[in-house]
């Protein structure tokens, strides 16, 4: 029974870091991933039972409070991300969905996904002695350096990809890099998973040699900080500001002057599309912005508020881009970069219909969605077939001008 406990272990510890790069496998992988990682931890919960049988037996020092709470919360988050997720299937369990209202289940699902993912971590380095009881002391020393440094580069992605503003419900998006190659991707998540590893590891083993008067506590608070100070020193040589980090592999926000050096035909494009939309369409009511969908442009019908009339001053003398990604089956959403003036109100969104969310990202709908949106135009002269075949996509590129 033991074997199997650290097969299956195992093999939840590998799903994750795949399960957690939705760019890479697609909606429906990680539908599948996801599925059977409920399925893993329901084998899990099962041949651990005898833990919740001695729950309410023996006493609860500092280390057992410790470790059950970090259980417990891992079983939540897996729980609620569960039910979150099959709320939104569209492949693995179809019928599941809107189990509960899809508009919950997303931002839960964003939530406790990452807080999962993070008490994974911790749950892991809690046990990590155990795997490590038989290697020598020599080479301890030198794996634990290594997992110090590792560690620092997990935190400063940790910090970067904008984590916390996921997990306290302040974003509601997570925006995804799909160019990025599927190895960094892995090895980012390897890293920051790490990090909560190397932080399990170190808290849980200064608390039982607290209870003990080791004096090795003093020895993991300097492995701590140092991996802490690595993070920092990266941020300040390669990274950006800490508090400017909005999102997870941060889609790519740019102006037309940085096109103009790397892509020229299509800078030349653009600026005949420019010249020829003013001759064209300056007159027409609500069309003095032109909207291009993977370099193809398509009529908008700009609602008259001072969102769009922000929008307009953002784009006057740069233009803007936006890598946006698919979300929920009915819509793409990228982030603008800034905070926009709002005026939400819950709307029906139907397909065509462009929006902004949370004052700083534009949604285009292809499906339909109850949301409490701010409307800045509508896409005209498009079926639904049509719209779905240009919007329904892992991604899009976005040009406004």
């Amino acid at each position: 029974m033991n074997k199997i406990k650290k097969i299956i272990d195992g093999i939840m510890s590998i799903i994750l870091i795949p399960l957690m790069a939705y760019q890479v496998t697609g909606e429906a992988l990680h539908e599948w991933f996801g599925v059977s990682m409920v399925i893993l931890l329901i084998l899990h919960q099962i041949i651990n039972r005898k833990w919740y049988q001695g729950l309410f037996k023996g006493s609860y020092k500092l280390f057992r409070i410790f470790s059950v709470m970090i259980n417990l919360l891992l079983l939540i988050s897996f729980a609620l991300t569960a039910i979150s997720g099959v709320s939104m299937s569209n492949h693995a369990v179809p019928f599941l969905y809107n189990l509960i209202n899809v508009n919950t289940a997303r931002v839960m699902h964003l939530a406790f996904s990452y807080l999962a993912f993070i008490f994974m971590g911790l749950h892991i380095g809690m046990h990590i002695n155990v795997m490590m009881a038989k290697i020598q002391i020599k080479i301890k020393s030198v794996l634990a350096i290594i997992f110090t440094v590792v560690s620092g580069y997990g935190f400063y992605l940790f910090i970067k990809s904008g984590i916390i503003n996921y997990i306290t419900f302040k974003t509601h998006f997570a925006f995804l890099d799909y160019e990025k190659a599927a190895i960094l991707v892995f090895i980012e998540n390897i890293c920051m998973i790490t990090f909560f590893i190397f932080i399990g590891h170190n808290v849980s083993n200064i608390i039982k040699e607290i209870s003990k008067k080791d004096n090795s506590v003093l020895k993991r608070l300097i492995y701590i900080m140092l991996a802490l100070i690595i993070g920092f020193i990266i941020n300040m040589l390669f990274g950006q500001n800490l508090s400017d980090s909005n999102s997870w592999q941060n889609a790519s926000l740019q102006n037309f002057e940085m096109i103009e050096s790397k892509e020229p035909e299509l800078n030349n494009l653009l600026k005949d599309s420019i010249i020829n939309n003013n001759i064209e369409t300056k007159d027409e009511k609500g069309r003095d912005m032109n909207l291009y969908i993977d370099n193809k442009k398509v009529d908008v019908e700009w609602e008259d508020n001072n969102s769009v009339k922000e929008l307009k001053e953002i784009i006057k003398n740069k233009g803007l881009i936006i890598n946006t990604h698919q979300y929920g089956g009915f819509e793409q959403v990228g982030e603008i970069g800034q905070s926009i003036v709002s005026n939400n109100t819950e709307i029906l969104a139907e397909p065509g219909d462009i929006v902004l969310y949370n004052d700083s990202n534009i949604v285009l709908f292809y499906g339909s969605n109850m949301w409490s949106y701010t409307k800045l135009g509508k896409i005209v002269g498009k079926t639904n077939e049509e719209l779905k075949s240009l919007l329904d996509k892992n991604s899009i590129e976005l040009k406004i001008n």
